[in-house]
């Protein structure tokens, strides 16, 4: 049986393929040259051609990283920024500079770069099987079944890997914090007091206190710890919490980071 799989893909200065979908550049008379990009690395050449303008830090952040729940630096940026760079250099030796940086800005692909997209069509081709229907019907449900529990597995995988990632940079927070004034809480709104609870609130920047009504903090043992900062991202689904026994500026204090995702977060309406 022929199934015939559709890619959109991109030839860049008629010798440079892009291929989205595989992150994957290479040579358009050479296939043997290949680089292989990371996956926020693709991402972002795939916006800067999209855009063909200046595209900003902060959109290149939400288009590469969303919903990963990882928060990147500059500097993790500026490194896929530089790993497609060098892939360019290994495929091609015109010496062409594919992407241009605009200081303090952000990125843009070079104007002097043509841009080809199109769709390309992919043959896959399986022997042919003679078997009843009914064989054929056994067989395909088993298959729909094995895969949907890998899917089950694999999104598990990622949701604990994914938290047990964003635990361990808040967590690592806390930690280096201290050599560095504890810098990172200083635009937390706060103390903010909510109606049936004797937590102080601090809130992370750029966050109405109002969301704070919307959250269920029931989990919470005030008489315990009872300062309570709360990190709002706007690029990720997680919502963190650090629970501290007072101001975390104190020396010495002790508080525990949990991160919170799914129905449980917000307050049964």
């Amino acid at each position: 049986m022929l199934v015939i799989c559709m890619q959109n893909i991109y030839v860049l200065n008629d010798s440079v393929v892009f291929w989205p979908e595989k992150n994957l550049l290479s040579d358009i008379s050479d296939d043997s040259k290949r680089v292989q990009l990371t996956g926020p690395a693709a991402r972002c050449l795939e916006l800067l051609i999209l855009r063909k303008t200046l595209v900003l830090q902060s959109e290149l952040y939400e288009y590469a990283w969303q919903g990963s729940g990882v928060i990147p630096s500059p500097n993790t940026l500026y490194q896929s920024i530089s790993v497609t760079r060098r892939a360019f250099r290994e495929i091609c030796a015109n010496g062409t500079d594919y992407i241009l940086t605009e200081t303090r800005k952000g990125f843009r692909l070079n104007p002097a770069v043509s841009v080809l997209a199109k769709m390309q069509d992919f043959p896959d081709v399986h022997p042919e099987k003679e078997m009843s229907k009914a064989s054929e019907d056994r067989h395909t449900s088993e298959l729909l079944n094995n895969i949907k529990g890998k899917l089950v597995r694999l999104k598990l995988m990622t949701f604990i890997i994914i938290a047990v990632i964003f635990s361990g940079m808040l967590t690592f927070e806390i930690y280096t914090v201290k050599t560095r004034g504890y810098a990172f809480f200083e635009g937390y709104r706060g103390p903010i007091l909510i109606p049936g609870s004797t937590c102080n609130f601090f809130l992370s920047p750029q966050n109405d206190k109002s969301r704070l009504s919307d959250l269920n903090f029931s989990f919470l043992k005030c008489h315990y710890r009872s300062y309570i900062y709360v990190t709002i991202l706007p690029y990720s689904p997680n919502i963190s919490v650090i629970s501290c026994d007072r101001v975390i500026n104190s020396v010495p204090v002790k508080c525990g980071a949990m991160s919170l995702r799914g129905g449980n977060v917000f307050k049964k309406q």
